[in-house]
């Protein structure tokens, strides 16, 4: 069997982080906390994976939340999905919401959200001059 998977290259940032996890045949990857996080009510909090990872030219990341932190927590990632470019050369730091009104907690290498990379076509917008649009003058109705 021929193993045709794109390899991307990613590094550790910091201490004791556990590694992503690959998940299923459809390409996917886990992201961990790196450290324990505490979530206010209604509040966003910058969760830091630890991971850095080598986008290559072409493609995005688009991170995603996972169904369980969501379902079981009422933790959402703030924008919805999180896309990052191949010019993104930091840390992944993934801003998670409390939807609820109590006090939540991600534990260090909790599974966070997962991500995918996704190859981005070429665009080449062309500008073009507006169609002419005939107005109509309006119709009154006046009582006579």
């Amino acid at each position: 069997m021929v193993d045709n998977s794109m390899k991307v290259k990613y590094w550790i940032t910091k201490e004791g982080v556990t590694p992503p996890i690959q998940i299923g045949e459809e390409g996917g990857v886990v992201f961990r906390a790196a450290d324990r996080y505490i979530f206010q009510p209604y509040k966003t909090v910058n969760v830091e994976t630890g991971i850095k990872l080598d986008i290559p030219d072409g493609y995005e990341v688009q991170i995603r939340g996972r169904n369980d932190l969501v379902l079981n927590k009422g933790l959402v990632i703030a924008h919805g999905v999180l896309s990052l470019g191949s010019n993104y050369d930091k840390e992944i730091v993934i801003p998670i919401r409390n939807t609820e009104g109590y006090t939540k907690v991600i534990e260090l290498a909790e599974p966070i959200a997962s991500f995918v990379f996704v190859k981005l076509e070429q665009v080449r917008l062309v500008q073009e001059k507006p169609k002419e649009i005939k107005k109509e003058e309006p119709k009154i109705d006046v009582p006579v």
